[in-house]
């Protein structure tokens, strides 16, 4: 037969997907050593020639790692951490960044790189915006995800602890009086949400704690990512800012599934002159640097971006060598927080797709449970000015492989002056006009001017890129 057979000839006479054919005819992993066999058999008995990038990356004549951004702002290389230049590195390969803007086809960019560098590995943050996720089957370079939500099933990918990340922020709001709160996330191009896990964590600690879950208390937001802070604050303004007094009860607190929109929403509250905390407690997920930027210190929950540099460089390692992602990596940054917030207990598991039906009910967030969980002062239930972490977490955190193709990251609590401590139910009055900005975010010049003076789509601060 003719060395014009495709993968999807072959897929097609296997009876697999194209995916399936792509994994086991470079040798990656997520497809079984005996269907492996079966399905490079069937392709040598059909004449088929893997593709010249494809032979020159399994050669090992290629040495470049691309970093894939979105943004319509140019990042460079430079502006990423110098240790995770040196690990990348250390295993052999030369770092480049291409962009690829959102509103361009993103498979099609892929390809492009490909053509031009042949590179060993392609790195890719933040959502891809893909309908259809067979796409990907297009490219030989095995691609790493990194935080990337919509990220195609069965591909390599270094995920967060969602689920639990959001029980237990969502725990640190009820533990601080807080039972009616507002869950404001993103909008995918299917028109589901993103962050799943998230909005799963959130349900999981309203049901621990006996609350009964809303479904209009989650809003998910359609955000153009082109143009992300401008798009995201008409978005809250529209569809949040009215239902903060149209929900059966007025929320007290509002958690945000991503510190970017943290953000926006802190600058849509202040210019409505609604103060954070005094009228309404705002925490995150995330623990990015963009926060910083916010005069109230954000009660967040933190990924930390050196363990996921860590966990990302050895799943690398993996990839160019073939190996499915096993074991436990022992994170090696410090990891300050509550006693037991940093890690789960042995067995749970988590990702930013689970269901309650796939998973353990990552029940309890160790640490967090009780009033006393964050003593705080003046009534708020962080501490004292910045958040300072007041115990230090002795056990060791630890990435870990949930799959053939996924390393999880877990992360910490970090408390902030953003959660307000409540003595009793409360309402609060959201519709005066002309209230006085006693809060530092609704009287901060700063915050008011931040809007025109950021990059048009969110930075990932810690890493130098873009495209969140």
């Amino acid at each position: 037969m003719s060395s014009t057979v495709t993968i999807h000839d072959i897929a097609k006479g296997m009876r697999v997907s194209t995916a399936t054919v792509s994994r086991a005819l470079n040798d990656k992993p997520g497809v079984g050593k005996k269907l492996k066999e079966e399905i490079r058999r069937y392709a040598e008995h059909h004449g088929y020639v893997p593709n010249r990038s494809a032979i020159s990356m399994r050669a090992g004549k290629s040495s470049t790692a691309l970093f894939v951004v979105r943004s319509a702002w140019a990042g460079t290389v430079g502006s990423l951490p110098m240790h995770a230049i040196e690990a990348i590195t250390s295993l052999g390969l030369e770092t480049r960044m291409v962009r690829i803007p959102y509103g361009e086809d993103f498979v099609k960019g892929l390809q492009h790189a490909e053509d031009t560098y042949n590179p060993a590995v392609f790195f890719f943050f933040g959502p891809c915006e893909v309908a259809d996720p067979t796409q990907f089957d297009a490219l030989s370079t095995p691609i790493l995800f990194i935080l990337s939500d919509d990220a195609p099933a069965g591909y390599p990918q270094i995920v967060s602890d969602d689920r639990f990340g959001a029980k237990a922020t969502t725990e640190s709001l009820i533990a601080a009086g807080h039972e009616s709160i507002m869950l404001i996330t993103e909008c995918r191009p299917d028109g589901g949400a993103y962050y799943r896990g998230r909005i799963h964590g959130f349900k999981d600690a309203l049901g621990a704690h006996g609350i009964d879950f809303d479904p209009a208390s989650v809003i998910a937001l359609r955000i153009d990512y082109g143009d992300y802070l401008t798009s995201a604050m008409a978005a809250i303004s529209t569809h949040v800012i009215p239902k903060l007094t149209s929900l059966r009860r007025n929320p007290s607190a509002i958690f945000a599934a991503s510190d970017f929109l943290a953000f926006a929403i802190a600058k849509i509250l202040a210019d409505e002159s609604i103060r954070v905390p005094d009228d309404i407690s705002l925490a995150s997920f995330g623990g990015w640097t963009i926060t910083d930027l916010i005069p109230t210190s954000i009660q967040s929950w933190v990924q930390p971006e050196p363990d996921i540099v860590q966990t990302a460089i050895h799943a690398t390692a993996c990839l160019l060598s073939g190996k499915p992602f096993t074991g436990t990596i022992p994170l090696t940054s410090p990891r300050p927080g509550f006693a037991g917030a940093a890690n789960k207990t042995a067995g749970e598991t988590d990702s930013p797709e689970q269901s309650s039906a796939e998973t353990s009910d990552n029940s309890g967030a160790p640490g967090l449970s009780g009033a006393g969980a964050f003593p705080g002062s003046n009534g708020y239930a962080g501490n004292s000015g910045s958040p300072s972490p007041t115990v230090q977490d002795t056990h060791q955190a630890e990435a870990q492989a949930i799959s053939p193709t996924r390393f999880m990251v877990p992360g910490y609590l970090r408390p902030g002056q953003s959660v307000r401590r409540l003595n009793g139910p409360r309402r609060i009055d959201l519709r005066r006009s002309n209230a006085p900005a006693s809060s530092s975010v609704s009287s901060s010049p700063a915050l008011a001017s931040l809007s025109s003076s950021l990059p048009s789509v969110p930075t990932l601060p810690t890493l130098g890129l873009t495209g969140l």
